[in-house]
Parts: C-alpha cells; structure tokens; sequence
C-alpha cells in the first residue's frame, strides 16, 4: 500500500508538473490551461480509484467492478460532477469550457493511473519481510481461528449463566434472610 501511495503520488506531481510547464505552448489560453489541468488532475484520481480497489499484489483492477453499486455510482457521479464544474463552474470554480480534444486529452491523460498502477504492482519487496501469511492465512490457520472462536463464544456464554445464577442466589438468599459466608 505504500508502495502505491509513493509511486502514484510521484507519477501524478509529475504528470501535473509536466502539464503545467509544457501545456502552456499547447493550451494558449492562461484560464484554459488551468481548466485543462485541473480536469485531467481529477480524471488521474477517478482512474486511481479504480487501482485503490485492489489493495493486494492482485494485477486485475476490473474484477469485480460491478459488483459494488456504490462505487460505481460514486465514480459515475464524481465524473458527471467534474463535467458540471467545467462546463458551468465559471467564477465560483475559475473554470472555463475545453474543447473535445482537450477533453479527449485530458481523460487520455487521467487513464494513464491504471498503467502506472500496473507497473507499480510489479515493483519486488525488496525491503521487507513477506506479510503473506497475515493477508493470507493458510487453510489450517483459519481452522484454529474458528476454533478458537467458538471456544471464545463459549466461555463468555458458560460466564453470563454463572454470573445469572449468582445473582439469582444472592436475591434468594437476601429474601430468605440468610446470612451470607463471612458476614456476622
């Protein structure tokens, strides 16, 4: 995961600092620059969503995308908002329309996170120790976790009758008017 936080937020400072040097002598007009970079900017973090699903070593980002409604709605909704703010941002966002090509390039530019995704879960932990066996346990040790729990489950159950019981006994015993042990 860290690997990931250091690598993507390398890859997109550069990328943005890249765009805001050289964008200029493509992108002519100052207010259309900014909107051009603040639009790929956000297109970079709606593709890294994508990447930020996987949290293991795994190289497929699109398993199982549809299977959380919420995310996809969020990322739909996150899309059709940066849209909105393009296009009638205006003042309140110091935004300006792009046109289709710089759209095009901007959102040609923001899937670029899903490679450099890919590239990063190739890089070796060279540094440290695996954590396999506590992302992964084996078989065996999900067996003596279970059992383990149920053992837990069961101690409290056994513990909650006793202490019913007690209180039970010490109620019958304050209405009968026995003297309980130790007392005079």
């Amino acid at each position: 995961m860290k690997r990931m936080i250091v690598g993507m937020s390398t890859a997109h400072i550069a990328i943005m600092l890249l765009l805001q040097n050289l964008g200029s002598k493509w992108i002519e007009n100052a207010a259309q620059h900014r909107s051009f970079i603040f639009n790929t900017f956000i297109f970079l973090q709606l593709f890294n969503e994508i990447n930020c699903r996987v949290l293991d070593r795994s190289l497929n980002v699109f398993r199982h995308i549809f299977g959380n409604p919420f995310f996809i709605v969020i990322w739909l909704g996150t899309a059709i908002v940066q849209v909105g703010i393009i296009f009638l941002g205006g003042e309140a966002f110091s935004t300006v329309p792009l046109t289709w090509q710089q759209w095009l390039v901007s959102i040609a530019i923001g899937t670029a996170s899903l490679p450099i995704g890919f590239l990063i879960r190739l890089i070796p932990d060279w540094f440290r120790q695996s954590t396999v066996t506590t992302l992964h346990p084996t078989p065996g040790q999900l067996m003596w976790q279970s059992a383990i729990g149920d053992v837990q489950r069961s101690l409290a159950f056994f513990t909650a009758i006793r202490r019913a019981r007690r209180r039970q006994s010490l109620r019958l015993s304050d209405q009968s008017g026995v003297a309980q042990v130790g007392e005079p």
